[in-house]
């Protein structure tokens, strides 16, 4: 059953997976692993993907399986800075989308998510807001800039946003050393924010955190780099082993079933 983000994240005493999504395999995958799991999941088509697949393609994939199942799944534009890819989202019958001004200032943050919500909520979509900075893919720290809890109230009070996206020690791609959340910053923003909250950069962080951010309002935790790079490894000792016999099918579906693995692994430890 395809639906918006906030009937995905109805209950909130778990948190639901989001995995980006770039092409059939990695669809297929995440729709197997929820209708095994009996749990919903989120398919997250990232606006920088857009120049890999055309938004309709994804959006008609995800649509059909979705529609052989009751279980809710949500099909989410991703990390969008682009009104005109908000726009194209919504149009193809994409249930929610995400935009990005965690690198804008705090009141126009909130004058364009705000705008956004305002633009596509009328079409029953919902969106997710994001405050506070992410270092885009290598890691480290040193770039990012965490959420202030004061400013997350006022943020989702003046936007209108469904859910929202922080920044408590979670950073894009792979981490440099041991990731440690700030729980202190959660559990004060999580008194006053009542929305779901969402964790980006999973990938990499221990699982005895990523529970107990779960128990602090964390609903929605985003995953990519395990399995983009676990995608990588299996096809690469699939073709060392078979050499120059491997036929392409072959490669796809043994992407599909290591990704599969990867995927269920993420919902059964955040579950």
């Amino acid at each position: 059953m395809l639906t918006d983000l906030k009937t995905v994240l109805k209950d909130k005493k778990r948190a639901v997976a989001a995995f980006n999504v770039y092409n059939a395999e990695t669809v297929l995958a995440a729709y197997q692993v929820a209708v095994q799991e009996e749990r919903p999941v989120v398919f997250a088509f990232g606006e920088s993907y857009m120049g890999l697949m055309p938004i309709g393609m994804i959006a008609k994939m995800v649509s059909y399986l979705a529609d052989m199942t009751p279980i809710p799944m949500a099909l989410h534009l991703d990390h969008a800075r682009s009104v005109e890819s908000i726009q194209k989202a919504v149009n193809t019958g994409f249930t929610s989308v995400m935009f990005d001004g965690s690198g804008l200032s705090f009141d126009e943050n909130i004058r364009q998510t705000k705008a956004v919500v305002d633009l596509v909520s009328p079409c029953g979509v919902s969106v997710e807001g994001e405050l506070g900075y992410l270092n885009p893919e290598d890691g480290s720290m040193g770039q990012t800039k965490a959420t202030d809890p004061e400013q997350a109230r006022q943020f989702a009070a003046e936007t209108g946003i469904d859910a929202l996206a922080i920044a408590i020690g979670n950073a894009h791609g792979l981490y440099r050393g041991v990731p440690r959340l700030d729980f202190s910053a959660l559990e004060k923003i999580n008194e006053n924010v009542s929305l779901p909250l969402v964790l980006h950069g999973a990938s990499g962080i221990p699982d005895d955190q990523l529970k107990r951010a779960i128990s602090l309002g964390i609903q929605k935790i985003n995953f990519n780099t395990e399995i983009a790079l676990g995608a990588v490894l299996a096809m690469r000792k699939q073709i060392e082993k078979e050499g120059d016999s491997l036929r392409y099918e072959k490669v796809i579906e043994n992407t599909i079933q290591n990704i599969q693995e990867i995927m269920r692994q993420i919902v059964e430890k955040i579950s």
